[in-house]
């Protein structure tokens, strides 16, 4: 290092590691690994997936304890420039905190508070451990053996059988036993894709595409034969598997990632890395299509021998690109820096080679988007997906409705956001259509959507900060000591780059990948400290920030332990429900949940199990009950359609019609394409005039407005073809097969047997799974008969799938007694 270098440098600790530091990284690498196979922990605002989310967040919690009592105690840490940047890292969950004032759904912002204050901590944890060369070397190669597992298991997945020898066991239904993980091969046929433990392709793109730089950055930068073999083996299954999860976004995104990165390589060094990317992506076409077949037929039918082959296959022409690399490292590598040592004391010699690798980027895309034969090289759904790439197709259409969408939810909320889970609670307000996602498909949208303008602030100073050290530091840096940190942004850059347009940072472990990746690009700081830091004098008062660091982290660790507690109890309470245990069984648990978090879905349960016995007790202390949780789930929760659907039940038992009328339009004012809706309104119309049958007018007049719906509905439906040809409408809306039952049924009370016979038959369904199902037969046998026709198929379908055939007959016979309402 030349002076100027170690003038720089702010890093006082020993490049070494003791037992403190490799149970750190232990418990990291163990965090990593483990919750990765709780699909990722995704963030899907249910329940079912929170309950890991808090066992990660009482891991991280620990892990910050213990970094804090190791390092913010020391004198040395006041000294350094990180004493002050580090700061940044609060921004995010300062920004979710004051999203908490007001938010859109009171547990959402919580969980996502909880979630970034994790990634805060993540941030530090890194950020203390890769002050020395040995600590970033160590975080890399966590990463790296992480991703590498998970690249194994989504091979293992696409080949039928991830159970190694009966070892694992896949299956969430307890007795029952599955050798694959659910959804890590998404579809079947020639649209599958591989997505390993995220179940969402798109985002495990998003991961191998920086896992990819780092093996090439790593192959590029060793001396060490052994670190060759081992990075160079993975390089064909990271690249064949990043081919599997046909991700349009990331083929779209990779070659930018590149020409960001090549520039802080020497012109030897890009030289050799595009070497080796190019044989290994010829090798990886090779074979790509003969095993994405394999697949397909192994997903439908697992055969061990074509497994077997398969993995052989992999593993030789892995191990052929691994010989080229070794040759090419004994015999080329010396004599290509000889030859580019003249070369690389140029002033711009580093864009010499991204200059022509845009040249060359853009004949690769007019081979690949034009009738060359290029494409032929690949599996056929690969093909068909980069030849659909194009602004007029369906998923980039769609996303550009969120994003318009999402624009026009934060305009309502511009300074602090709607808080966290914001998109879902809301987005259905803002729609142009009837579309479904709980996701806005933009981390960048969804942040402005949760936080507005602060948190988005927040996070341009976070990585303004970071880059620039980062930046800086690198060009004090020798060659060696750059291949680390550079990592750490190459992974943060692929996956925040791809997140501009999809969820990935919805799956925590994506998150703290990034945090920890831009922790350990601070952490790697040749910045001196700041002039005023001289100033500043270490007294006992400076010890006090890391005791409320402790003292804050213990707390939440606390509340999340609790969260965890609550979030198991009402597992138990739901599996006791659904095997038909005895209430006490089941409110016990359940009680024991509430009390501890009002959590929607907690609610929802026990108001679910209160309409079911106050609708058979009529016991005003169940009623008063479910009253009083409604109105704490509506203060919490204004936004959670479930309790909608509760307070109408109870209106519906009660009779109260004009209630639910009231209540199901002002629902249709925020959730304008919701057709359940317009199910229930054209259904309370039917049965108000059914309980008015004394009072042929009321009931009339009721049924008038029932009938009415259909032409609100078709009148609203017609918006829907103003959508590009390309763009799909989203959820089905128009007149549904529910919403048809209901109109046949007030037209055979009003005598139009034909017209409702027309409507009934859309309904009919001879599964009779459903309650509905009978319905719709009754009522269209009766209609028939009352035009001196029959389905005696039907009728013997009916009754042959229910035990009570009296019940049925019984109520065919009274609907053929109903004379038309006069």
């Amino acid at each position: 290092m030349s002076k100027k270098q170690r003038r720089y440098s702010s890093t006082n600790q020993s490049n070494t590691m003791n037992l403190y530091h490799r149970f750190l990284f232990g418990s990291i690498f163990l965090i990593l690994l483990l919750f990765s196979f709780k699909r990722a922990l995704f963030q899907g605002e249910q329940s079912i997936f929170e309950g890991p989310i808090y066992a990660w967040f009482i891991c991280i919690s620990l892990l910050l304890v213990l970094v804090v009592s190791g390092t913010m105690y020391l004198k040395g840490f006041y000294n350094s420039r990180i004493t002050i940047v580090h700061f940044v890292a609060y921004l995010l969950p300062i920004s979710y905190a004051l999203s908490m004032v007001s938010p859109a759904s009171s547990h959402g912002s919580s969980i996502g508070f909880q979630i970034h204050f994790g990634y805060a901590a993540c941030f530090l944890i890194a950020l203390f451990l890769t002050t020395n060369l040995k600590g970033a070397n160590a975080l890399i190669k966590i990463l790296l053996s992480v991703s590498y597992i998970l690249v194994i298991f989504g091979l293992a997945n696409w080949f039928g059988d991830a159970s190694f020898w009966g070892i694992f066991n896949w299956s969430e239904t307890p007795g029952m036993v599955s050798n694959i993980y659910r959804d890590a091969v998404l579809n079947q046929g020639v649209d599958a894709r591989l997505t390993s433990v995220f179940q969402y392709p798109n985002s495990y793109a998003a991961l191998l595409m920086g896992i990819m730089i780092i093996t090439l950055l790593a192959m590029v930068s060793t001396r060490k034969i052994k670190s060759l073999v081992v990075y160079s083996i993975f390089v064909v299954p990271l690249i064949v598997s990043f081919i599997l999860t046909a991700s349009r976004g990331a083929f779209v995104v990779l070659p930018f990632i590149l020409f960001i990165v090549l520039p802080f390589l020497k012109f030897s060094k890009q030289l050799l890395f595009v070497i080796y990317t190019f044989i290994a992506v010829i090798i990886s076409f090779i074979i790509s299509s003969y095993l994405f077949n394999e697949g397909i037929d192994l997903q439908v039918s697992f055969s061990p021998a074509k497994a077997f082959l398969a993995w052989v296959v992999l593993l030789v022409f892995s191990v052929l690109f691994t010989g080229i690399s070794l040759l090419i490292y004994k015999y080329l590598l010396i004599r290509l820096e000889a030859k580019t040592v003249k070369w690389e004391s140029s002033r711009f010699s580093n864009f010499h080679l991204p200059a022509i690798g845009i040249v060359l980027g853009g004949l690769l895309a007019l081979l690949l988007f034009t009738n060359t034969g290029f494409t032929n090289l690949l599996p056929d759904n690969i093909k068909s997906r980069i030849d659909s790439i194009n602004i007029n197709q369906n998923s980039v259409l769609e996303r550009g409705t969120f994003y318009q969408d999402a624009i026009r939810l934060w305009k309502d909320y511009p300074v602090t956001g709607a808080g966290g889970g914001a998109w879902k609670s809301l987005y259905e307000q803002y729609q142009n259509n009837p579309y479904t996602s709980k996701e806005a498909h933009s981390f960048y949208l969804q942040l402005l959507v949760e936080t507005g303008v602060v948190g988005l602030l927040s996070l341009i100073i976070l990585l303004s900060v970071v880059f620039y050290h980062f930046i800086k530091s690198y060009l004090r840096k020798s060659e060696r000591d750059c291949i680390p940190h550079l990592s750490f942004f190459v992974l943060a850059l692929a996956i925040l780059v791809h997140s501009s347009l999809d969820f990935n940072m919805s799956f925590v472990i994506l998150g703290m990948i990034v945090f920890l990746c831009l922790g350990g690009m601070l952490g790697g700081n040749e910045l001196v400290p700041f002039r005023f830091q001289s100033k500043i004098s270490v007294n006992r008062w400076f010890y006090s920030y890391p005791s409320i660091l402790l003292i804050g982290s213990i707390t939440l660790l606390i509340f999340s332990a609790i969260d965890l507690s609550s979030n198991n109890q009402y597992k138990s309470a739901r599996d006791n429900a659904v095997q038909g245990t005895s209430l006490e069984e089941i409110f016990t648990p359940l009680n024991s949940a509430i009390s501890k978090e009002k959590h929607p879905e907690y609610l929802d349960l026990k108001m679910e199990i209160l309409v079911q016995l106050y609708s058979q007790s009529r016991s005003p202390e169940h009623r008063d009950e479910l009253e009083k949780l409604l109105i704490i789930g509506n203060q919490l929760e204004p936004n959670y359609k479930p309790f909608i659907q509760r307070k109408l039940d109870l209106l519906m038992i009660d009779k109260q019609y004009d209630q639910a009328l009231d209540l199901i339009e002002k629902s249709l004012i925020s959730h304008p394409w919701e057709i359940l809706y317009f199910e229930a309104l054209a259904n309370i119309h039917f049965q108000y005039g059914l309980d008015n049958l004394n009072n042929p007018n009321k009931a009339k007049e009721q049924w008038k407005l029932g009938l009415a719906i259909e032409q609100r509905v078709l009148a609203k439906a017609k918006g829907l073809e103003a959508l590009p040809d390309a763009q799909t409408q989203g959820r089905e809306f128009g007149i549904t097969s529910n919403l048809a039952l209901t109109l046949g049924q007030i037209n055979y009370y009003q005598g139009d047997y034909s017209i409702a016979a027309k409507y009934l038959q859309a309904r009919l369904d001879t599964t009779f799974d459903d309650s509905n199902d009978y319905e719709a037969a009754l009522y269209y046998l009766a209609a028939l008969q009352k035009q001196s026709q029959s389905d005696p198929v039907l009728m013997e379908t009916m009754l042959a799938t229910q035990q009570d055939k009296e019940q049925l007959t019984s109520k065919l016979e009274m609907l053929l007694n109903q004379s038309p309402l006069q």
